[in-house]
C-alpha cells in the first residue's frame, strides 16, 4: 500500500514537471526565445526547477499595489491587465498582458513595491520565476542584463506614446486607439472582422481615458456610421477596417491625425481634411462651422454677423426681463 502511495506521489511529480516543461517550450518558442538563448544549460536547469504555474479565475487579482514584488510573472495562457487606482476612484488600465509575455519586474529593479495592481481578464494560467534567482543570473550573465534593459527601454517608449494619444486625442481617436491596441494584442476571430477579445464598457473606458457613458455613446456612433458592429462584448470591424488595413482606417477617426492652419490674424482655426473638399472652424474645442465647399474668407464675415444678431437678441431679451428697456428702437438695437 505504501509503495502504491509512494508510486501515485512519484508519477504525479513525474506529470507535474511534464507540465512545466511543456509550458517552457511553449514560452522558450515564442516571447522567452531570445532570452532562453542568453542561458547556459545549468541556468537553465535553475528555471525549470523555480518555475512554479498557477491559475487564476476571471477578475481575481495576480497582485496589487503597494505589494512587495517577489517574482518574475509569464502570462502562458489567458489575458491580463496591469492598471492603476486614480482620482476618484477611476481606473485606468496601463498595460494589456497576451499570452506568452512577462511582466512584474519593473518594481523589484527599482526596489520599491508594486505602483500598480494586475488582475485576469479572463481565467488565466500565470508562471512565477522567483526574482532573487533572476537577479543571480543577471549578476552573473551581461547578456541577460542587456536583454532586461532593452525590455525596460522599450516598455518605457510605448508608454510615452500612450501619454501623448491620451492627452491630445479627442474622445473619437482615442477609442479608435483603444481598438488598435486591442487588435495589435489579441488580433482578430477565424472571420477576420470580429477582435478576439471581448471586454467589458467599463474596461474599453478605462483602457482609452474616458467615462463609460462616453465609452458607449461614442461606440453607439461607430455603429451608427456602419463602422462597427456590436454584439454585446463582441465588436466586429466592417469593411475594410478589418486585417492588415485596420490601423489605418482608425487611425483617420483620430482628429489629431487631420492638418490644422491657422491664419495669422484670428484665433480661429481651421481643420480641413486634404482627401475632401470639406472643412470646420473650430474656437475653443466647439465646432463652430461645418459645411462640404467650405470657403474661410467668404463665410467668416457672414458667420461674425449671426453671431452678433445672436447675441445682441438674448443681451435684449435679458434687459427687458430685468426691467432696463421699456422700448427699444431698431436703431437703438443696431446701436
Amino acid at each position: 500500500m505504501i509503495r502504491c502511495g509512494r508510486a501515485w506521489r512519484a508519477q504525479a511529480g513525474k506529470s507535474q514537471i511534464d507540465m512545466i516543461k511543456k509550458a517552457l517550450e511553449k514560452v522558450m518558442s515564442e516571447d522567452m526565445s531570445e532570452i532562453w538563448t542568453v542561458l547556459n544549460n545549468e541556468e537553465k536547469r535553475r528555471i525549470i526547477d523555480a518555475f512554479v504555474i498557477h491559475n487564476f479565475k476571471k477578475n481575481q487579482m495576480i497582485y496589487a499595489e503597494g505589494e512587495e514584488p517577489e517574482y518574475l510573472w509569464c502570462l502562458l495562457q489567458g489575458k491580463v491587465k496591469k492598471f492603476k487606482d486614480g482620482v476618484g476612484g477611476r481606473v485606468q488600465i496601463l498595460r494589456l498582458i497576451r499570452s506568452v509575455q512577462y511582466f512584474g519586474y519593473r518594481a523589484y529593479f527599482a526596489n520599491e513595491r508594486y505602483n500598480s495592481s494586475a488582475a485576469a481578464f479572463e481565467p488565466s494560467t500565470v508562471g512565477t520565476l522567483p526574482m532573487t534567482l533572476v537577479k543571480d543570473m543577471i549578476n552573473n550573465n551581461r547578456k541577460l542584463a542587456w536583454f532586461f534593459i532593452h525590455e525596460l527601454s522599450r516598455n518605457l517608449g510605448g508608454s510615452d506614446t500612450k501619454i501623448v494619444n491620451l492627452t491630445q486625442k479627442h474622445i473619437r481617436g482615442r477609442l479608435a486607439e483603444a481598438l488598435i491596441v486591442l487588435s495589435d494584442h489579441y488580433g482578430f476571430e477565424d472571420d477576420n472582422m470580429t477582435l478576439k477579445i471581448y471586454m467589458a464598457r467599463e474596461d474599453l473606458a478605462n483602457l482609452s481615458n474616458m467615462t463609460t457613458s462616453n465609452a458607449i455613446r461614442t461606440l453607439s456612433g461607430f455603429v451608427a456610421e456602419k463602422l462597427i458592429t456590436v454584439d454585446g462584448r463582441r465588436i466586429r470591424i466592417l469593411g475594410a477596417a478589418a486585417a492588415q488595413d485596420f490601423q489605418v482606417w482608425l487611425t483617420r477617426l483620430a482628429l489629431p491625425e487631420i492638418p490644422m492652419h491657422t491664419t495669422k490674424t484670428t484665433r480661429w482655426l481651421v481643420v480641413t481634411d486634404n482627401q475632401s473638399p470639406g472643412g470646420f472652424i473650430v474656437c475653443g474645442g466647439l465646432v463652430l462651422f461645418c459645411g462640404e465647399h467650405f470657403d474661410f474668407d467668404q463665410n467668416l464675415l457672414g458667420f461674425i454677423g449671426i453671431s452678433y444678431l445672436t447675441f445682441k437678441a438674448v443681451q435684449v431679451l435679458i434687459e427687458m426681463r430685468d426691467g432696463l428697456i421699456e422700448y427699444l428702437t431698431p436703431l437703438d438695437y443696431a446701436y
